[in-house]
């Protein structure tokens, strides 16, 4: 049975985005890159965190009284301040705060309590060819539970697909893909020292990575969210077509125009947001930079916000 642990942060249900038909979407917390413009901040770090809503919060002080490190204190400013070098995670702020300010990101699941929640819409998948689709983070980041898992529902006849930075090991990479029918693969900039500074990590891995899914025939599309101001100039595109024109069949390239849906989760964790005055783009935009690639081995698909 399955009852490896893992550490997620949401499960959503009716997702159409990631995926063929209607798809659950897994998202695990743990992720070695920390891309500006991340969207899913809280999956950053592979720990739970501790987050008050300053909104919610009717300063009855309930959280100071039951914890016992003395984590939970008052800010200078008046505000609820958790010191997370000394606490515990025994989550009896959360437990006892009568108006929900405090909650947490992250939850302890097994494979069984996560498939229990999958097979709820198994009948959706059966008509629309949907399916899961483990997210992130980084799902390498949790290799073991979500080898099992995608196992169980390969078990389950369920469709299945990855999403993933590409920044992997690729022995773990190459392992988790045989239980996967779609894989997802990110790839923000070709220029090594801007993925570097945009990203905190080099990408000779992840391309080495995605050369070596097409040498595999794998079922894969690759991702690239389209920053303005990074990697929505031509020299980046003719970069990728460059990268992609050694491939042995077609690519499909997905873009994804940048948003700032995420950025009220930075502020609960009290993270700035860099990517702040940075504006998303218009369609017009997305169809420019689509244009780039008209003729070559690349079709460009143009994902939804």
């Amino acid at each position: 049975m399955g009852k490896i642990e893992g550490l997620v942060t949401n499960i959503q249900r009716y997702s159409i985005h990631d995926g063929p038909g209607i798809r659950t979407i897994v998202f695990l917390k743990g992720c070695p890159l920390k891309c500006k413009w991340c969207s899913n901040p809280e999956s950053i770090k592979n720990r739970k965190e501790i987050f008050w809503q300053e909104d919610k919060c009717i300063s009855c002080l309930t959280c100071l009284s039951v914890c016992p490190e003395k984590a939970v204190r008052i800010s200078d400013e008046k505000k609820i301040f958790i010191d997370l070098n000394i606490c515990k995670l025994n989550e009896l702020c959360i437990k006892n705060c009568p108006s929900g300010a405090l909650d947490i990101f992250g939850d302890k699941m097994t494979v069984d309590e996560v498939l229990d929640i999958v097979k709820k819409d198994l009948s959706y998948y059966n008509v629309s060819g949907g399916g899961i689709t483990l997210s992130g983070g980084e799902v390498m980041h949790q290799f073991e539970f979500a080898v099992e898992l995608l196992k169980h529902c390969k078990a389950e006849k369920i469709n299945t697909a990855i999403e993933t930075t590409g920044y992997s090991d690729w022995n773990k990479m190459k392992e988790i893909i045989k239980y996967a029918d779609l894989i997802f693969c990110d790839l923000k900039l070709i220029d090594e020292e801007m993925h570097k500074e945009y990203t905190g990590v080099s990408n000779k891995i992840i391309l080495e990575n995605i050369i070596k899914l097409d040498e595999l025939n794998k079922n894969f599309i690759v991702r690239m969210p389209l920053i303005p101001g990074v990697n929505d100039t031509s020299q980046n595109a003719h970069s990728m077509i460059d990268f992609f024109s050694k491939f042995k069949s077609g690519i499909t390239l997905q873009i994804l125009p940048f948003h700032k849906y995420g950025h009220y989760k930075y502020k609960l964790l009290k993270i700035k947001f860099k990517m702040e005055d940075t504006e998303m783009p218009e369609q017009t935009a997305l169809e420019t930079y689509k244009e780039y690639f008209k003729g070559t081995n690349v079709n460009v698909e143009i994902g939804g916000r």
